[in-house]
């Protein structure tokens, strides 16, 4: 692939998330961290300010864009006259991608008031809004006002583990919300996002990553030629592993295939849903979720920003908020002290001050358990490949890689078998070495195939080199079902 600098004056890389969204651009004159800006006006206006926006999306009632990231969140919590029936509030749409096997243009999302709408159409419009958030970015800090898309070299991030057309998906929906096109596709590169947090990774200095000291450079200490990585990749929706070596001339190769699996933040999510249900009852919180949708987005949303602390793991109690409607559903509840106590211990969940619903340390990890024990075991085979037994250092990277409970339990399992490095800001790193990887695509050498295409023919039987253990056409004399591999 040819060097980006000679044709655009920008790299701009969106890395669309799960639950998270963000950009980075760097001018093809700056090279490395220090040349990479980020948005850092996601939220202000509620006073927020945060690195990366929500990846939820709000549609009008003839299904075109409204809003975006916390301006949909905030518009929709908002809503005072029944206008979330008739508008179209999406979030964590992103692993429709991964759980669709029959993908393609006229797969169809489903929106909070039951609606479906057009999967390319949300996607491509949320590309979109980040695409032209990011010409605004690059706009100011430039004061040149004619900067365009078509002065871009765009990086669209994508989970490694996604199947091509998942990806070429993702491809079209760019291409639909303008940044490059089926004529000039080099101006967009679909990039692995543990790929990219590998790249970021490679830049920082041991005192950048949680627990280390000393300015030593990573590339000297761990990415020295011939030591073997694993990049953990953990984010709002799944777990993404890469394998890498490092070769004599800084560049990388994959040693064994992408692997990894439906692991995300999102399903510690679900497992609180679970434990409301499991308290206050199924038809209570369903009832509760469709006639109070804004509410529930805001209970969620409570319950997102706290399970990425760390006060289960330090043994303290986890306070959601519970909205005064919620209160008052389960104020009619019979005998609530019974169900709770029949449903978990009472001394580690309580209501309190007829406001909080709060969540002792035991209760809080129960929620993490299946996920974390889920990539602890999966990690655990994936050393047992021979392939991997080198390996001297585990990455964790993305917003899943934050919280302190998944950290320790990785630590647990695997120190001393090997290092294990968490980036500060973890949930930055895949779009800020996306950057990096646009300005620098050749970096990654090599890549082992996921899966093996060939066709299935019939051979002439020669007795030294077919084995006997095919079926034979006696007559024809045919060995039948020999796949022959396709290159």
């Amino acid at each position: 692939m040819a060097d980006p600098t000679s044709e655009y004056v920008a790299v701009v890389a969106i890395d669309f998330g799960t639950t998270y969204s963000g950009f980075a651009f760097s001018f093809n004159d700056k090279r490395g961290e220090a040349g990479i800006h980020m948005n850092r006006e996601w939220g202000n206006e509620e006073g927020r300010g945060t690195l990366k926006s929500p990846t939820s999306i709000l549609l009008k009632p003839n299904k075109e864009f409204d809003s975006f990231g916390y301006d949909a969140d905030d518009k929709y919590v908002h809503f005072e006259r029944g206008e979330e029936k008739e508008y179209y509030y999406l979030r964590h749409f992103k692993m429709k991608l991964h759980k669709t096997k029959n993908l393609d243009r006229t797969t169809q999302l489903t929106a909070a008031n039951h609606k479906n709408v057009n999967a390319l159409d949300v996607f491509s419009l949320s590309i979109k809004y980040m695409k032209d958030e990011a010409v605004k970015s690059i706009r100011s800090s430039t004061g040149d006002k004619n900067y365009g898309a078509k002065d871009i070299q765009w990086v669209l991030t994508v989970p490694a583990i996604w199947t091509p057309a998942a990806k070429q998906f993702m491809r079209e929906a760019a291409y639909k919300a303008g940044i490059a096109s089926p004529d000039n596709k080099d101006q967009l590169i679909i990039a692995l996002e543990p790929e990219g947090a590998a790249i970021f990774c490679r830049e920082r200095k041991m005192e950048d990553f949680t627990d280390q000291t000393g300015d030593a450079c990573i590339y000297d200490v761990v990415y020295r030629p011939g030591l073997r990585y694993l990049m953990m990749d953990i984010g709002g929706g799944t777990l993404d592993v890469t394998a890498h070596d490092i070769l004599a001339d800084g560049t990388i190769t994959e040693i064994y295939q992408v692997t990894g699996g439906a692991y995300g933040g999102i399903y510690v999510d679900k497992n609180f849903v679970s434990l409301l249900e499991n308290l206050f009852g199924s038809p209570t919180v369903k009832e509760f979720r469709i006639k109070n949708p804004a509410d529930w987005l805001r209970m969620m949303n409570d319950f997102e920003m706290k399970k990425r602390g760390r006060r289960a793991f330090d043994d303290k109690t986890t306070r959601i908020v519970l909205p005064r409607k919620f209160i008052e559903m389960i104020d009619s509840i019979k005998d609530l002290t019974k169900r709770l106590k029949k449903s978990c211990n009472l001394h580690d969940v309580e209501i309190l001050n007829n406001e909080y619903l709060c969540l002792g340390p035991k209760t809080m990890k129960e929620l993490f358990d299946p996920i974390v024990n889920g990539i602890v075991s999966h990690m655990k085979g994936l050393f047992d490949r021979p392939a991997l037994k080198n390996v001297s250092c585990l990455f964790m990277v993305g917003g899943f890689a934050e919280s302190v409970i998944l950290q320790e339990a990785i630590k647990t399992a695997f120190i001393p078998t090997c290092k294990v490095l968490t980036p500060n800001y973890a949930g930055i790193a895949v779009v800020q070495g996306a950057t990096m990887f646009g300005q620098k695509p050749n970096i990654i050498k090599s890549r082992v195939m996921a899966t093996t295409y060939g066709f299935a023919v019939h051979q002439n039987l020669i007795l030294r080199s077919t084995t006997l253990a095919k079926s034979i056409l006696s007559k024809a004399k045919l060995c039948v079902k020999i796949f022959l591999l396709s290159l």
